[in-house]
């Protein structure tokens, strides 16, 4: 199929972008952290920002790395009906599960849509960052999408017996 080969292709290239992000974040989390805990303890000093900025990017980071944990095949997964059912229909039954978890994760882009905007009616502002809340929020939607996506993929490539992905970034 020549429009889910181009759809693969620009997976690949958000796969890239998503684990640089998550490497940076995690990188600036590391060194906001030590930088935070060092200041309090010996300067009695802190970024009052700093703690609200990490409570956001390890969800940031939980968010886009379950993105990047479905588009490798590695999500978290219960296995009972695989061991209900002989292995040839295993493959039909990956897809299906992972056409569900599709349907799932188009609601919470729904639900998480209602709830950026609820957050932007009320206009809240992070008193330390000055900087709308709704904002920080887009990730959910953003990341629901991109999880909703790859359900779908991988659903396709175990109907199809495709391969999950073609290459990894």
């Amino acid at each position: 199929m020549p429009v889910l080969r181009i759809i693969r292709k620009l997976d690949l290239g958000i796969a890239w972008t998503e684990y640089v992000v998550v490497v940076a974040m995690l990188g600036f989390m590391a060194l906001l952290a030590f930088l935070q805990v060092f200041l309090r303890n010996f300067f009695n000093f802190g970024f009052p920002w700093a703690d609200e900025v990490l409570r956001h990017l390890v969800v940031w980071v939980g968010l886009i790395g379950a993105s990047l944990g479905i588009r490798e095949d590695r999500s978290i997964r219960i296995d009972v009906i695989n061991r209900l059912f002989p292995p040839r229909i295993n493959k039909y039954s990956e897809g299906i599960l992972n056409l569900v978890g599709a349907i799932v994760s188009i609601l919470l882009i729904f639900a998480s849509l209602k709830f950026l905007q609820m957050e932007r009616e009320y206009n809240e502002v992070f008193s330390t960052l000055r900087i709308t809340i709704w904002k920080v929020l887009l990730i959910y939607p953003i990341s629901f999408g991109m999880i909703s996506l790859r359900f779908i993929l991988n659903g396709i490539a175990y109907l199809t017996g495709e391969k999950i992905k073609e290459e990894n970034p």
